[in-house]
């Protein structure tokens, strides 16, 4: 995130303070805006345990295409995994973000840029039907975003490494 993105969302922080409050029976729905090999994204805050941001990861062999290695974060390994990858949109470079999932085996969706944070009411949100990890789309002005599914994605990760698990015991 470059300074100047950082400076926005403060000033996006600090407005939301002056804006008017949520009318009762109107709950916003609040999302990261991200960008996946250029693409554009939504991550449901209430499916992430939080957000990192340069961690370095160590590779290691695996059958699992999409792991692309560990990373340490407060004294306890995690599994880092391409979320370009599990959306098959090949693997980015560079990732500098990690969306933090899961509770018992914390897991880190490694992708390219954060964008802002958005709230929509459930209404502005169109249901997806037979899109892999999407649970619907997002409109916001002219701009429209897949809202992605973490918990499909966990349970591909979780289908996944037992699956190579299994297969590497015998």
């Amino acid at each position: 995130m470059t300074g100047d993105t950082a400076e926005q969302m403060r000033e996006l922080f600090d407005r939301s303070f002056a804006a008017p409050r949520i009318a009762a029976g109107e709950a916003h729905a609040i999302f990261i805006a991200i960008r996946i090999a250029g693409d554009r994204y939504a991550l449901p805050m209430g499916e992430l345990a939080g957000l990192a941001r340069d961690r370095k990861v160590v590779r290691v062999p695996s059958p699992v295409a999409e792991l692309i290695g560990v990373a340490g974060l407060r004294g306890e390994p995690i599994a880092v995994h391409s979320l370009a990858a599990w959306l098959g949109r090949g693997r980015e470079t560079n990732p500098r973000w990690l969306a933090l999932c899961g509770e018992a085996d914390r897991v880190g969706l490694a992708f390219g840029d954060i964008e802002g944070q958005l709230q929509a009411l459930p209404e502005q949100i169109l249901q997806a039907s037979g899109v892999e990890h999407v649970r619907g789309w997002l409109r916001t002005g002219d701009v429209t975003r897949a809202v992605l599914h973490v918990g499909s994605i966990l349970e591909a990760i979780r289908r996944r490494c037992g699956d190579a698990r299994a297969s590497k015991e015998r």
